[in-house]
């Protein structure tokens, strides 16, 4: 996989080697090539590192990652932390099933044997389940308050204001009330690249829909199509947001700030 995937399973290469000598060493790239962002962030490595390791990894691998030269901070606290699920547990991490890429409208390479989960087009009645595994143990971490924010992002190409969809976590229908629809109908521009138009939608999930540690499964179904709607609709993006708070009822921001409290102007002191 030319990408950064947060889905690789690592458990039959486990399997085979125990009680041999063989290593398994997970590969990290830190590509991402979305119309957002080129290389991963530190919360979406976080997320590829924390689910090889709780697979049962030797070690991990991390390739292609001189392209980030010249290395700066970030780059360096990443590979402080890479080591050390413990220390990545409670912090930030973006979980995204790979998908194809700016660079061409083909699939990335994958290795032999597997098979992408997107794109997924979408047929009337007919639910399209995609599996996206997190290490996150959030009932642990949100009953200390460290828990800020979890948020799913989907999004559906072609998709129009007239679709009826529903949408379920782990077999969970996920209420409007949880629900923000973006529309990308039409962009003049994007941070990286145009994409074709599409609708996200975004689900602020409160603790009754969190997702479970381990394989989750996010279910799309769309139920209406306007009949004059021609091009196929399908999923192209899915992504999973878990947003901490350093400590019980800390601020987000530098200098005490946070988003909550409103804008703000810093003074030289």
């Amino acid at each position: 996989m030319s990408l950064i995937d947060a889905t690789a399973d690592f458990r039959p290469l486990i399997a085979a080697t125990r009680d041999t000598e063989c290593r398994v060493h997970g590969v990290i790239r830190n590509n991402v090539d979305s119309d957002r962002l080129g290389a991963a962030p530190i919360a979406m490595v976080r997320a590829a590192a924390t689910n090889y390791w709780a697979q049962g990894v030797d070690g991990l691998n991390l390739v292609h990652w001189a392209g980030s030269w010249p290395y700066g901070p970030s780059f360096y606290e990443q590979l402080r932390e890479l080591p050390h699920p413990d220390v990545m547990a409670v912090k930030d991490k973006i979980y995204a099933i790979p998908t194809p890429t700016g660079r061409s409208a083909a699939q990335p390479r994958t290795e032999p044997g597997l098979v992408m989960q997107l794109p997924a087009s979408l047929a009337l009645d007919q639910p399209v389940a995609l599996e996206l595994p997190i290490s996150d143990d959030l009932p642990r971490w949100g009953a200390v308050g460290r828990v800020h924010e979890v948020i799913l992002r989907i999004r559906l190409m072609r998709a129009t204001d007239r679709d009826r969809l529903s949408f379920k976590l782990n077999g969970d229908e996920l209420p409007a009330h949880i629900t923000r629809k973006i529309d990308h109908i039409y962009q003049m521009t994007a941070p990286r690249y145009r994409s074709h138009s599409s609708y996200w939608f975004v689900f602020r999930l409160d603790e009754a829909h969190w997702p479970a540690q381990g394989t989750n499964v996010v279910e799309v179904t769309l139920h209406e199509r306007d009949s004059e709607a021609t091009p196929h609709i399908y999923v192209r993006d899915v992504e999973l947001e878990v947003r901490y708070l350093r400590g019980k009822s800390t601020h987000l921001g530098e200098h005490n700030t946070d988003p909550d409290l409103g804008p703000y102007e810093c003074a030289v002191t």
